[in-house]
């Protein structure tokens, strides 16, 4: 199975381009390829599923839509996860809260107790349709000039952390699949490189720990094989060298 991923360039201006104009896509975006969370996850997100301070996101829950309803229920798996934030992720949280904060007071509308982070609505009340979003960014790629889904955000986070050299069974944990053996499967495309670079990585180590740096010892590399000579007649040939040595210029 092969994905259209976005570049990190591509994703950087998908992200500016939606910051002008639709805020709350801009960080819908940033999240999905900072977590790998899926879109109804993403929805569903609520400030007290955040942890600013440690830079924790917890994901419950799910929002997905049936015949055009929508229903709040598990996540796909049905399974609680944590995800971790780094420095980058936690910035556009706390910028996101920012945003909400300052809106809310322009509206003179106080948040709504425990709001969505992903919500067009002052208060924060009501959480984006999964749809919509889908909508808004495939508006976005087509003005950008970008080929791909909204899912394909996901793909990005999880092939970026597998090229990077991350374990697949965390790599499995962080993106909710039920078992690593998923995870090995869908993404197989993203080893064979890794396997390269991992070659190379343990040629260079050895190098390294034998030689004190630069090109191995003979020691380690492969002799070559020349024809054998049996004890004596070795012991012969050397005395037949010290003969010439001596002899040869009588």
């Amino acid at each position: 199975m092969s994905f259209q991923i976005p570049t990190p360039e591509e994703l950087t201006a998908l992200i500016a381009v939606a910051e002008g104009s639709d805020p709350v896509l801009a960080t819908t975006v940033a999240l999905a390829a900072l977590t790998g969370m899926r879109r109804g996850e993403l929805c569903a997100l609520r400030w007290s599923d955040v942890d600013l301070e440690h830079g924790i996101v917890a994901v419950e829950r799910a929002i997905t839509v049936i015949e055009g309803q929508t229903h709040i229920g598990p996540t796909k798996t049905h399974q609680v996860r944590k995800v971790a934030l780094d420095e980058l992720g936690v910035a556009v949280l706390r910028r996101r809260l920012a945003f909400m904060e300052d809106l809310s007071a322009q509206a003179e509308s106080p948040l709504a107790e425990n709001p969505y982070v992903l919500s067009y609505n002052a208060k924060g009340a009501r959480p984006v349709n999964p749809d919509t979003v889908s909508h808004r960014f495939a508006t976005l790629v087509e003005r950008v000039g970008v080929d791909c889904h909204f899912h394909s955000l996901r793909h990005f986070s999880v092939t970026t952390l597998i090229a990077a050299g991350v374990d697949v069974r965390t790599v499995a944990e962080r993106h909710g699949h039920a078992q690593a053996t998923m995870t090995l499967n869908r993404y197989a495309h993203a080893l064979p490189e890794r396997d390269r670079e991992a070659a190379a990585v343990v040629g260079r180590a050895l190098a390294r720990s034998v030689s004190g740096g630069g090109r191995p010892p003979d020691a380690v590399l492969p002799r070559r094989q020349g024809p054998t000579m049996a004890p004596q007649q070795h012991s012969h040939a050397i005395a037949r060298g010290r003969a010439t040595q001596e002899f040869g210029s009588a």
